[in-house]
């Protein structure tokens, strides 16, 4: 005996119906003079939108370049055997998992507030070399860091079980 397909008119007329609703609202949209079009096309054509739109692709590009590395990493970690790395690793996404984006961004921006000068080097040893926090953590390498890094725990949850 053949199998015969379900038919699903209610599906269809569903969507039809939307697609109707989405017509109108598209058609009063473009119609309506008190949109201004005109206006709207002359400020999103501006040089401050256009570089603004500009470095968000760059920062997105770049923060998931920086997600994906160190995501890897963090999995790796997370399914290793030595203890330390794991628990290393399931205490950076738990900081950066349970931390919301925007006060990750705050953090990284206001980071000189709390260390005006990082000094890198060896824990109670020599120091290699210190620089001002004021001078180099600018808004992008803020906005760099807390987006990389925010990534970078947001990877690793399909590659490591808990």
């Amino acid at each position: 005996m053949p199998v015969v397909p379900l038919r699903h008119y209610g599906r269809w007329l569903a969507a039809a119906c939307i697609l109707v609703v989405l017509a109108g609202l598209v058609v009063s949209m473009i119609t309506n003079p008190r949109f201004k079009w005109e206006i709207v096309l002359q400020y999103l054509l501006d040089d401050a939108i256009i570089s603004g739109l500009l470095m968000t692709i760059w920062l997105t590009v770049a923060a998931m370049a920086i997600g994906i590395v160190l995501g890897t990493a963090i999995a790796l970690m997370r399914i290793s055997e030595n203890r330390v790395l794991a628990s290393v690793a399931s205490g950076y996404l738990w900081v950066f998992r349970g931390t919301p984006l925007l006060v990750q961004l705050i953090f990284w921006f206001n980071l000189s507030a709390l260390y005006p000068q990082i000094t890198i080097g060896f824990p109670f040893g020599p120091s290699l070399g210190s620089f001002d926090a004021n001078q180099y953590i600018t808004v992008y390498v803020a906005a760099l860091l807390g987006l990389g890094l925010n990534e970078g725990a947001s990877c690793p949850r399909s590659c490591a079980r808990a």
